[in-house]
């Protein structure tokens, strides 16, 4: 229940968009610095002006360009590694792939220390938003700025937005969060301890996030599960093949602040 059909991104595309953006700010950072430092004839004026600005409010820069180019290249690879994970934190959060495990007893028996394990190839699951919550790297400070005053730091106001999430009508149900989930190379393990199950008692988990970062040809997940239960011997298998939608989520459709000026 939940996020149905699973949406799913083209990790690819995202790499590739993301590493366009980051170059392009590179070049745009570098480009300034350039002219800051031999201003063409037509910028020249605004350039002593920004420089004399700069000094004013931020004291003199003691970097030469070469430097102010090595921390904008540390910034580059850090900032690049980081934004996938930092978008899909933000793909997650506007419930995208959120989905949850049910389970009903259907019999007149009452079952005990029950587990459920499930194998979703090709996704990567988490329990918590906060597992895939990643800070960007600041861009270094523009070159011809100083540090400023010793001692005084001025905060960076963040504003933030808060997505309305609907509910996903649980009422008169019992949760059982205990979930873990082991995420490998071939996908992900889910394993639910579920517990003691009385006749017709319907369980759920709290949301899941399943991240899919390429479709299938099939547009079908499937999911091998089983169960078991203290009280009887054996195991329960089963299968089933879950909607994927047709295609990827954009990336300018997921809330973010990737862009950069």
């Amino acid at each position: 229940m939940g996020d149905l059909p699973i949406s799913w991104f083209d990790e690819q595309a995202l790499i590739a968009t993301i590493a366009q953006v980051a170059d392009s700010e590179r070049e745009a950072q570098l480009r300034r610095a350039r002219q800051m430092q031999d201003p063409d004839p037509v910028t020249e004026a605004y350039s002593r002006f920004s420089r004399t600005m700069a000094i004013a409010l931020h004291g003199p820069d003691d970097r030469t360009i070469e430097q102010y180019a090595d921390e904008v290249a540390q910034w580059h690879s850090q900032w690049t590694e980081r934004a996938p994970e930092h978008w899909m934190s933000a793909y997650a959060a506007a419930s995208h792939g959120m989905c949850s495990l049910s389970l009903t007893n259907l019999t007149d028996h009452n079952f005990t220390s029950v587990e459920v394990c499930l194998e979703i190839p090709g996704a990567w699951v988490i329990t918590d938003l906060d597992e895939i919550e990643t800070d960007l790297p600041k861009m270094p400070r523009p070159f011809g700025q100083g540090r400023g005053l010793a001692g005084i730091t001025v905060p960076d106001y963040l504003s933030m937005s808060h997505l309305a999430m609907s509910p996903l009508g649980l009422a008169g149900l019992d949760y059982v969060p205990t979930v873990w989930v082991d995420n490998n190379d071939d996908g992900a393990f889910v394993t639910w301890e579920a517990g003691d199950v009385r006749p017709e008692q319907q369980l759920r988990t709290d949301p899941l996030y399943v991240l899919i970062s390429e479709a299938p040809s099939t547009r079908q997940l499937s999911v091998r599960w089983k169960a078991t239960s203290t009280s009887v011997s054996g195991v329960t298998r089963g299968a089933m093949e879950l909607p994927l939608s047709d295609g990827p989520v954009p990336l300018d459709s997921v809330e973010h602040d990737l862009g950069l000026s």
